[in-house]
C-alpha cells in the first residue's frame, strides 16, 4: 500500500513539474518573421531601434528592418511587413556597375538594403572604419535610373565585402507570428 502511495505521490509531482515546464516554453517562445510561403526567416530582433531579421555572410552579421506594409492611399497593413530597403546608392563607376558603396547605419555590422526592382539585396561592408570613397554615378530614388555626376565627389563609406538577395528565399509579404 505504502509503494502505491509513494508511486502515485511521484507520479503527480513528475506531470506537475512536466506542465509547469510546458507552460514556461509556451510563454518565452521567441516571435518569428515568416517570409510569403509560410517559412520561418529567424527571430524578430532588435538594434538601433529598428525590428528586423540578423542576416549573416561570412563572418557579418547585420539587422535587415522590416517595415509594415503601406498601400497606395498611404493605409497601413495590421498584418503585411516587407524589408526596409533603400532604393538611392551611389557608386564608383559611372554607369552604376558593380557593388555600391555602404552609407548606412543598419548594423551591428553596416549593411545596405538596396531594393532593385522586385529584389532585395542586402550589401555587407568590409571590416574596418570608413573610408574615402569616389563615387561617380548614383540611382535615381524614384525610378532607380542611374545617373551619372557631372564630376566625382568624395563621400564616407565603406566597401562591399559580401552580398545577399535575401528575397530570393524569403519572398515578401512578411508576417510576424509564434
Amino acid at each position: 500500500m505504502k509503494r502505491c502511495l509513494i508511486g502515485a505521490l511521484f507520479a503527480i509531482y513528475a506531470s506537475a513539474s512536466l506542465a509547469d515546464d510546458f507552460a514556461h516554453h509556451e510563454r518565452h517562445r521567441p516571435v518569428r518573421v515568416f517570409d510569403a510561403n509560410g517559412h520561418a526567416i529567424g527571430d524578430l530582433t532588435s538594434f538601433s531601434a529598428q525590428n528586423g531579421v540578423a542576416f549573416t555572410a561570412g563572418d557579418a552579421t547585420t539587422v535587415v528592418p522590416i517595415t509594415q506594409v503601406q498601400d497606395a492611399n498611404y493605409h497601413f497593413s495590421a498584418t503585411d511587413f516587407k524589408w526596409l530597403a533603400v532604393t538611392f546608392a551611389q557608386y564608383t563607376s559611372t554607369d552604376c556597375s558593380g557593388d555600391p558603396v555602404i552609407e548606412s547605419l543598419w548594423g551591428p555590422r553596416m549593411a545596405l538594403p538596396l531594393r532593385q526592382g522586385s529584389d532585395v539585396v542586402v550589401y555587407f561592408a568590409a571590416a574596418g572604419p570608413a573610408q574615402s570613397i569616389v563615387v561617380r554615378s548614383g540611382t535615381n530614388t524614384d525610378s532607380s535610373a542611374c545617373n551619372p555626376y557631372p564630376s566625382p565627389f568624395t563621400i564616407m563609406g565603406y566597401p562591399s565585402a559580401a552580398k545577399r538577395v535575401i528575397t530570393r528565399d524569403h519572398p515578401e509579404p512578411l508576417r510576424i507570428g509564434y
